[in-house]
């Protein structure tokens, strides 16, 4: 499920990602309607804290919840330290 690999965090409400889409940058948003995580499969209900993308290109759409989010970044902490 995991398209998306952690870039780094510019402020608590604004995250870079890269991915198929090239490097991207997320902010926190309120769902307007029911998504789906993208990195975890669950469902983000209306109302609830996400993630999404800053462009009007394909993926737009594309939502990540806080925990989806939280993972993306454990595993690059991971990684890093593995280095």
């Amino acid at each position: 499920m995991k398209e998306y690999t952690y870039g780094e965090k510019l402020t608590e409400k604004i995250i870079v990602l890269h991915s198929q889409y090239g490097t991207q940058i997320f902010t926190i948003c309120t769902a307007r309607k029911e998504h789906k995580c993208v990195v975890m499969g669950i469902v983000i209900n209306k109302g609830d804290l996400c993630y999404r993308p800053n462009t009007n290109k394909n993926n737009r759409m594309k939502r990540i919840s806080i925990d989806g989010m939280s993972e993306l970044e454990s595993l690059a902490t991971q990684l890093n330290k593995e280095k």
